[in-house]
């Protein structure tokens, strides 16, 4: 029988990584989710809105810049803690600069400073993943993977929902102002936590840890693996919110539903999927969790064909969004033991980039024309066929590796 030990030293850990997670989601999902909404409604065009589209960028390309991260920044006080702070006092500097100016009136200059802010985001992204791969052993990254998963989704109940109840009653600046203090305040444990240091070779060309993680077959054939079935996902949970925008829906409707709801789902599922990769090991718990995905985007078949019944619906869009988040956390915990101990960074990044180019590049781009072109059903048949892809990519990736490590 599992039982993970709950001793103070796991619990602070835990505590420190959540409070790290949401503290960059939390203005992430402000700016992708509330402030488009926002924009809409005091009239700002849909030429200028798409704009906010740029801002993914900065987690694609972070694998360039992610090997200064490993190399640079080694204090008496820590290394990734020193790019964290960093990181967290540019953003706070950013959110308060970006206050100062008018967002129906300034918003080529907000854009600039939000891409600024999403690169220290995404800096930040790099110096926690690679803080959490050092911090965790190997039988709490299952839970530390599953913590970050649900830290990511209530980041975005407080920045798609509660953020937006500010923005609306109290107005651009003072909602941006509060963001930064909750930030600085998400701060303190990581200021107050003691890193260890482990020394490692200095490396001549950074480049290089990149070219030699890709190098790898068996590296290779998992970003393909994770790619194609990142690309079902991101293909079909964006559609199935603009199929209920067709039914009839309101925003406060799907608000309720794939945000509030949704992510609480999310937050859940993210923990069990943490839970089952510790007691059943990482490989079969990714094929079960992709397994799971697969029959939940089936289930849209149910929704594209006409099912009217409200309760249907909760069922059938939250299977979808609890399967997104059990396949992310087994993927993740699978990504940090692809790591090297002196590339954590870059070698993590590199896998988030490729799995956030198919979901969001290419299954998030493509399925709105697949949408436009096949309908509904069309792009859920689709997307059901790249899942089933998909799991046989994983299922080869799992049987050479075992080839792999028997020789």
């Amino acid at each position: 029988m599992f039982a993970m030990n709950l001793n103070i030293k796991t619990i602070e850990k835990m505590g420190l990584l959540t409070c790290l997670y949401i503290s960059q989601s939390f203005p992430a999902a402000f700016f992708s989710q509330t402030v488009p909404v926002f924009l809409r409604q005091q009239g700002v065009s849909l030429q200028f809105i798409g704009l906010l589209s740029l801002l993914i960028l900065p987690q694609v390309l972070r694998f360039l810049w992610a090997p200064w991260v490993d190399s640079y920044g080694r204090t008496q006080r820590g290394h990734y803690k020193f790019w964290i702070i960093g990181a967290q006092s540019v953003m706070v500097g950013l959110l308060i600069i970006c206050s100062l100016f008018n967002l129906e009136t300034d918003f080529p200059y907000i854009i600039a400073i939000l891409l600024l802010l999403y690169i220290a985001i995404a800096t930040q992204d790099i110096a926690t993943d690679a803080l959490a791969i050092g911090l965790l052993d190997e039988r709490e990254r299952g839970i530390g993977n599953g913590i970050q998963i649900s830290a990511n989704s209530l980041g975005a109940v407080l920045g798609g929902g509660v953020l937006l109840l500010l923005l609306e009653n109290f107005g651009w600046q003072k909602s941006v102002v509060n963001l930064a203090i909750a930030i600085s305040l998400l701060g303190i444990p990581i200021y107050l936590h003691r890193e260890t240091i482990t020394p490692i070779a200095p490396q001549v060309n950074k480049w290089g840890n990149i070219r030699s993680f890709l190098n790898l077959s068996v590296n290779r054939d998992w970003l393909l693996a994770i790619c194609i079935f990142g690309m079902s996902l991101g293909m079909t949970l964006p559609m199935t919110k603009m199929l209920l925008v067709d039914r009839g829906w309101s925003l406060s409707e799907i608000g309720i539903l794939m945000g509030i709801v949704g992510n609480t789902v999310s937050c859940v599922s993210a923990i069990v999927a943490g839970t089952i990769v510790t007691i059943w090991g990482k490989d079969r718990s990714i094929l079960l969790a992709q397994g799971f995905a697969m029959f939940a985007i089936g289930s849209q078949l149910w929704l594209a064909a006409g099912v009217v019944d409200k309760w249907a619906i909760y069922a059938i869009v939250l299977m979808l969004q609890s399967a997104m988040s059990m396949v992310i956390t087994s993927i993740y915990t699978i990504m940090m033991d692809r790591v090297r101990p002196d590339s954590a960074g870059t070698d993590f990044s590199i896998q988030v980039s490729v799995l956030t180019i198919g979901g969001i590049g290419i299954g998030g781009g493509f399925g709105g024309a697949i949408a436009s072109r096949l309908g509904y059903g069309g792009l859920f048949t689709i997307g059901l066929l790249v899942a089933a892809i998909g799991i046989c990519l994983t299922y080869r990736w799992l049987h050479r590796k075992f080839q792999t490590s028997a020789t």
